[in-house]
Parts: structure tokens; C-alpha cells; sequence
């Protein structure tokens, strides 16, 4: 027996193109998938900056560039990409953060704390001199601080975490460098 093939379609006539796209017989007169998101509830035209770090015309032209190929494209902010996030209103309860090129990214912080690391092998140095147990201290941190905290080198820093317990100070905000390690 043969593979049963179904009849291929002539008009667009119970063809599912997916969300954001609708079908249209091309100039072959053969139903073809476009773009065409709906952006009836779009009502300010303004520049918005996607999570790919591009300044879209408005919320319209992303959901346009989402279809044509970025799936996991979203917007992030109102208004054009800034490089600090004084003027930078996040939705919802994400933050923003300004990263190593000096871009400003609305994200999640995680607000339950880390698990500790199962291995001492897993910390590292930020390049503020901070010994962090995991990347994921040091990501809370980044996001908690609100720009970004580089990563030194892997492994402690020179200075013990006991010597800036012992200390109580830093170049930054001791509380906050405490409140972040679990001290």
C-alpha cells in the first residue's frame, strides 16, 4: 500500500496559517501564508524596543518582524532602546537592568533566594570583588543591583568571603552585598 497523500488546497479555504498570519492566493493563484498581525488593539503608534535590543516604529512593526521570524520577539519596553534605565518604564514586576554594553533590559529578578551551590566549584568572582557560590547568586545580584556585575574570573576572589563579612564594608552597599550572599 501506498502513503495516502491529501489533495493540496486551490483556495485558502480551511487553511490554518497560524496566529499573526492569514492566507492569500499568490500570483500563481496558489494559497500562500503572509504576515498581517492584528493590530487593532495597537492604539499608540510610539517606538518600542524589542528583547532583541531594536527600536521598532511601534508595537505593529514588531509583531510584523515576530511573524517574519523571530518567534520569541516581545516588547520590551515603550519608547526607543535606552543605554541606562533612568527613562525606563518596565511592565508588569520586571526591572531594569543595564548590561555589560551598556543596554537596558527589562527582566524577571528571581525573588526566592538561590539554592546553594552543591559543589564550592561552582563560584565565581564578580568583577566587583564579590565571591558569588553560583551563577545564579550572581545573576539575582545583577538584577537586584540593576546593572550588570561581570564576571572576574571563575572561582573565589582574592579576598574570603570571611574577610568581607568581618570587614562589614565594601565599595558598594554592604547590606545589599549581604542581603544578596544570604548573610
Amino acid at each position: 500500500g501506498g502513503v495516502g497523500c491529501h489533495p493540496c488546497h486551490k483556495t485558502c479555504e480551511d487553511v490554518d496559517c497560524g496566529l499573526g498570519k492569514i492566507c492569500k492566493l499568490n500570483k500563481h493563484a496558489k494559497p500562500t501564508c503572509i504576515c498581517a498581525p492584528d493590530c487593532s488593539n495597537v492604539t499608540k503608534r510610539v517606538p518600542v524596543c524589542g528583547t532583541d535590543g531594536k527600536i521598532y516604529s511601534d508595537e505593529c512593526a514588531l509583531l510584523m518582524a515576530k511573524c517574519r521570524g523571530l518567534p520569541e520577539l516581545e516588547v520590551q519596553y515603550q519608547g526607543e532602546c535606552k543605554k541606562s534605565c533612568t527613562q525606563v518604564l518596565c511592565p508588569g514586576s520586571s526591572m531594569c537592568v543595564v548590561d555589560q554594553t551598556n543596554s537596558a533590559h527589562c527582566v524577571m529578578c528571581r525573588v526566592i533566594p538561590c539554592p546553594e551551590p552543591l559543589s564550592p566549584g561552582q563560584a565565581l568572582c564578580g568583577n566587583n570583588g564579590l565571591t558569588y557560590p553560583s551563577v545564579c547568586h550572581l545573576r539575582r545580584a545583577t538584577c537586584l543591583l540593576g546593572k550588570s556585575i561581570g564576571v572576574a574570573h571563575y572561582g573565589r576572589c582574592n579576598s574570603s568571603e570571611e574577610d568581607i563579612k568581618e570587614r562589614g564594608e565594601h565599595q558598594d552597599n554592604t547590606v545589599f552585598s549581604k542581603m544578596l550572599l544570604g548573610w
